[in-house]
C-alpha cells in the first residue's frame, strides 16, 4: 500500500510549482513538562497513547520531558492478532 501511494504521489506531483507553505504548531500547556517531571521524580508509571505519527509522539515526549535519549522506548505499532500478546512480550 506505501509503495503504490508513493507511485501515485510520484506521478501527480510532477512539474508542479511550490507557492506556498503553512506550518501549525501544538504548544505544550504550561507547566506540563514540570508536572510530568515531578511524577516521573515520584516514581508514577506514565505511558502515552497517540495517534500522532511515531516522530510526532516522540518530539512531543521530549518537549514535555517525559522521556529524553536515554529513555527505553517500547512502540507499538501495526501490531496483527491480539495486543494484549504484544504487551505481555514487552
Amino acid at each position: 500500500r506505501a509503495r503504490l501511494r508513493a507511485e501515485v504521489s510520484r506521478d501527480m506531483e510532477r512539474d508542479m510549482t511550490l507557492v506556498g507553505v503553512t506550518a501549525i504548531e501544538d504548544k505544550i500547556q504550561e507547566k506540563v513538562p514540570e508536572t510530568i517531571a515531578n511524577l516521573l521524580a515520584a516514581c508514577v508509571k506514565v505511558w502515552v497513547l497517540t495517534g500522532d505519527k511515531t516522530e510526532t509522539a516522540l518530539n512531543v515526549g521530549v518537549a514535555c520531558r517525559l522521556i529524553d535519549h536515554f529513555t527505553p522506548r517500547y512502540i507499538i505499532d501495526d501490531v496483527e492478532g491480539d495486543v494484549r500478546d504484544t504487551l505481555r512480550a514487552i
